[in-house]
């Protein structure tokens, strides 16, 4: 369900309680991409293309201490403190490039079989920002079996492996981990975990109930983070279950809890391209167009509105994958595929990419992808491919036209 992110968490080793800016960004995590070695920059000053429009105290902050660092490489507080921020500011901001900063923070441990102290689960959670989902649970498993772990970290370890179990289409080990957690001190991180966990499959509908009546009885009243993160799934999943005036109030709510995040941009104004209001996107949009995956956006619906700017973006889009894929950077592949349907009405490369990124993530708008793509192409093989995840998931899409053609008949 959530395909790049926000904020990295940041918890205090002496407090055992969860935050709930946490379990949001833990939980909205990481999309599409393969298994790639991703850009490292050699030292402080190489070049790194920045999303600020100026200078950002916080990158600066963190620059310098990647300098110090750079002094003194096996520092493990320094490393994590330097790797935290610099994952943190890379989810927050959807920028993908920020995550080599993090990567150099821990290159002493990058192979280490098991680095000490917090640097693994740090590792496991820059390897699934990276898409490297794999390995990222490979170093999830071993942090779970630590014999100690306090509750906060096993809560942690347990989040972070469902987002990525559900990232890769695997919805009942998700679904596990979710029910692993302990009851408290939130009830709230529990049933928005499950949610996101059951949100690909059959468990939809009542998921998108039981958590419409939660609001309704004024649940996450007191949590701006955890509403949030619950507005944006209630978004996701009325919109698929085509309750259209449902889903426009949950992402309206999500925004006014953060005008500014990108994922809530992102999925509101994909909410918006399916009802066909293209001139409330180039308007919400209009300023936000430094961050890959909304500047995508916007140049579709300019293109929809018969905009000539739309081709001068669409150029920027292509300059801007070629970049990420000199750096070694191929986490796009979802977003580079609707860029060449939608953009370039190139259907062959765009199936290409939708397929790759297939074998890696299955998320709803993983498989609404391929399926646009398949019928765009009239390649059959991909069509039954798409058939038979929705006969196994049960998924149902009623926002996409393409998901809804293939839906196999009851």
């Amino acid at each position: 369900m959530f395909g790049y992110a926000l904020a990295m968490f940041s918890f205090r080793s002496r407090h055992p309680r969860l935050t709930a800016a946490g379990l949001l960004a833990l939980l909205l995590a990481a999309a599409a991409g393969v298994h790639a070695e991703p850009f490292v920059p050699s030292g402080d000053d190489t070049a790194l293309e920045s999303r600020y429009d100026g200078p950002s105290p916080e990158f600066e902050a963190l620059r310098g201490k990647a300098r110090e660092l750079a002094r003194h490489p096996e520092d493990v507080a320094a490393a994590a403190e330097v790797a935290r921020g610099f994952l943190r500011l890379a989810r927050r901001d959807a920028d993908s490039r920020l995550a080599g900063y993090a990567q150099a923070a821990l290159r002493p441990w990058w192979t280490a079989h098991e680095p000490p102290g917090e640097l693994l689960f740090l590792r496991a959670s820059l390897r699934q920002t990276l898409h490297q989902f794999d390995p990222a649970l490979a170093d999830l498993q071993i942090y779970l079996a630590r014999p100690r772990l306090l509750p906060r970290e096993r809560a942690q370890a347990l989040l972070t492996r469902s987002t990525v179990l559900t990232v890769l289409g695997r919805f009942q080990e998700a679904a596990s981990d979710c029910a692993a957690l302990p009851d408290a001190p939130d009830r709230a991180v529990r049933l928005l975990c499950s949610a996101q966990a059951q949100a690909g499959g059959s468990g939809a509908p009542r998921t998108l109930r039981v958590l419409a009546l939660y609001f309704r009885q004024g649940g996450f009243a007191s949590d701006p983070a955890l509403r949030r993160w619950g507005d944006l799934i209630l978004g996701e999943l009325a919109a698929r279950q085509g309750e259209s005036a449902l889903a426009a109030d949950a992402f309206q709510a999500a925004l006014r809890e953060d005008a500014g995040d990108s994922y809530s941009l992102a999925a509101y104004a994909d909410f918006l391209l399916d009802q066909d209001h293209a001139a409330e996107v180039r308007d919400l949009l209009s300023d936000r167009l430094q961050a890959d995956g909304l500047l995508l956006r916007h140049a579709i619906a300019l293109r929809r509105l018969g905009d000539a700017r739309a081709a001068q973006e669409a150029d920027m889009l292509a300059a801007r994958y070629a970049a990420a894929r000199a750096r070694g950077d191929h986490t796009h592949k979802r977003e580079e595929a609707r860029y060449l349907l939608a953009l370039r009405a190139d259907s062959g490369a765009a199936l290409q990419l939708a397929q790759q990124n297939w074998q890696v993530q299955r998320e709803p708008a993983d498989l609404r992808i391929l399926a646009e793509c398949a019928e765009a192409a009239r390649d059959d093989r991909t069509r039954q491919l798409v058939r038979d995840w929705l006969r196994q998931t049960g998924l149902v899409d009623l926002a996409s036209q393409s998901v809804r053609t293939l839906q196999p008949k009851a």
